[in-house]
């Protein structure tokens, strides 16, 4: 997870999840905009991340078939300058070759707008998934995802 340091501190709904996927995959982009190279950008509203946002690196292999999973009762947030928002981390994550992403959020985080999940899971031909307090329901939702991801 990309935690977040600052002096006034972070609440429960400030979850900077568009940033942790951008961060996740920028080994293996070529960012569009020289203002997207990670060492260019900027945090508001917090003095750094944990790890750096420079060191923030997932070591994917390169054969490998690359899955990311979001857990999130928020509608997607970035605290990073220029902002990450979901047309441009649309445009990301459909250009990394073998990624599938898939969005647990609830009804109102799953819509179009700059800020919902569901065109984020389905630009890498993944799902979006209603958040619930059923377990039954997720322990399914999370086997069809381990099924699919386990087929050659």
């Amino acid at each position: 997870s990309l935690a977040q340091l600052s002096s006034a501190g972070t609440g429960g709904g400030n979850e900077m999840l568009y940033d942790a996927v951008y961060l996740s995959l920028y080994n293996l982009i070529a960012p569009p905009d020289p203002a997207y190279e990670v060492p260019a950008m900027t945090w508001k509203f917090v003095a750094e991340s944990v790890p750096p946002k420079d060191k923030f690196m997932v070591d994917w292999r390169p054969d490998a078939k690359k899955i990311i999973i979001v857990f999130t009762d928020e509608h997607g947030q970035s605290y990073l300058e220029p902002n990450v928002d979901q047309p441009f981390l649309s445009g990301v994550v459909s250009s990394v070759p073998k990624l599938t992403i898939h969005t647990f959020t609830n009804a109102a985080s799953k819509d179009s707008s700059p800020w919902g999940w569901e065109p984020i899971a389905t630009a890498t031909g993944g799902l979006w998934y209603l958040l619930t307090a059923d377990q039954v329901a997720l322990y399914n939702n999370l086997l069809e995802i381990l099924d699919e991801a386990c087929l050659p």
